[in-house]
């Protein structure tokens, strides 16, 4: 049997959280219009209204101003060579594709970023979070919105990373395979608690180096103890799979009285299951310190 269901369901069932969208103007409510460019130039929204209603987070994406922007980039810094004659920025929008309004009544989180600010939703309107390093708040920001937005007291620098011709090592940032920050031991209950969320081996440098990490923790607790594991997120590639079940299999018999894994991801559950016992759920977390 197939049925057919609107975007907006879809997002639902598969429980997507966050959407990424661009933005052909703003307002000063956090109102963003993407279906009406101008008064005869209109653009069919498709799916964008379901889905940005059903996500917990919605991020805009563009330039700050149109038609004719460019900018230089290079040792972490921005240098705006020439603005665009269109700002994005307007009192009132043309049309509402997107509302702030609505958005703050159902909680969701709204960003707005753009190559020299980053900006947020909030009840009293849009504010400023993050500045682009050689850029300047009022001369290269706000004297281009036809409104003045509020500015964060804890206004911090983007990235400097964004702005240079290197790559940024995103994976190691979000996603880093050392298990060292991502562990707590509770001496009361004898327990090891460790949050896999996220992590990707996909090399042999990454398992190699996740096995000495899991390895010296074990060391470091020095006695058989409990495992808590949380595997929402995790993956390991297909040819590495046996060697990563065969560690975890060995460190359960030489180190573990017991071991509780958790994953709300089917595949990961499946994938694993004849060698490990992995529960669906939520991992509890360890007590405060």
């Amino acid at each position: 049997t197939r049925k057919i269901v609107g975007s907006g369901r879809c997002v639902e069932e598969t429980g997507s959280t966050q959407s990424t969208w661009g933005m052909a103007q703003v307002d000063q409510v956090g109102n963003v219009n993407v279906s009406r460019l101008s008064a005869t130039h209109l653009t069919g929204p498709g799916g964008f209204i379901d889905i940005t209603q059903c996500t917990k987070k919605v991020v805009f994406m563009g330039t700050f101003t149109a038609k004719g922007f460019k900018a230089e980039f290079g040792n972490g810094q921005m240098k705006i060579i020439r603005d665009g004659t269109v700002s994005k920025w307007s009192k009132k929008v043309l049309e509402t594709t997107f509302s702030g309004a609505e958005a703050i009544a159902r909680g969701q989180e709204v960003i707005y970023v753009t190559e020299r600010c980053v900006m947020k939703l909030t009840p009293k309107g849009l504010e400023v979070i993050e500045i682009a390093p050689g850029v300047r708040i009022q001369e290269d920001i706000i004297a281009h919105m036809d409104f003045q937005p509020s500015v964060s007291p804890d206004l911090k620098l983007m990235d400097a990373r964004i702005f240079t011709d290197k790559p940024m090592d995103l994976k190691g940032s979000l996603f880093g395979t050392s298990l060292m920050s991502r562990a707590q031991f509770v001496e009361s209950s004898n327990t090891l608690f460790l949050d896999l969320c996220g992590m990707s081996l996909l090399k042999d440098d990454d398992f190699n180096q996740f096995a000495g990490d899991l390895e010296e923790l074990c060391l470091q607790v020095g006695r058989r103890f409990h495992l808590v594991a949380n595997y929402d997120g995790f993956d390991v590639r297909e040819e590495l799979s046996k060697r990563f079940v065969d560690l975890v299999s060995r460190l359960e018999k030489e180190w573990y009285l017991s071991a509780t894994r958790y994953s709300g991801h089917a595949f990961m559950r499946r994938k694993i299951k004849e060698a490990l016992t992995v529960s669906e759920g939520t991992a509890p977390q360890p007590p405060a310190q």
